[in-house]
């Protein structure tokens, strides 16, 4: 079991048609939590370096297992 907490500090209006900058601005709202359940994954080295040398990224690898949970 983990909280996950984030907080929004700041805004920026975007004109929806054009993305065009609008305005920007700092916001005062409470934190939020998610109590939720997690799960932590380390490849060893061997498999990080025989990814690696297939030109295969690790960090791509640890999507698609994330994908199957």
């Amino acid at each position: 079991e983990v909280d996950v907490s984030w907080k929004t500090v700041s805004f920026k209006k975007i004109k929806f048609s054009t993305r065009e900058n609008v305005g920007y601005g700092s916001v005062d709202i409470p934190a939020q939590n998610l109590p939720t359940t997690a799960f932590w994954f380390t490849p060893g080295q061997a498999l990080s370096d025989a990814m690696q040398q297939a030109s295969f990224k690790v960090s791509e690898g640890l999507c698609g297992l994330r994908n199957l949970v």
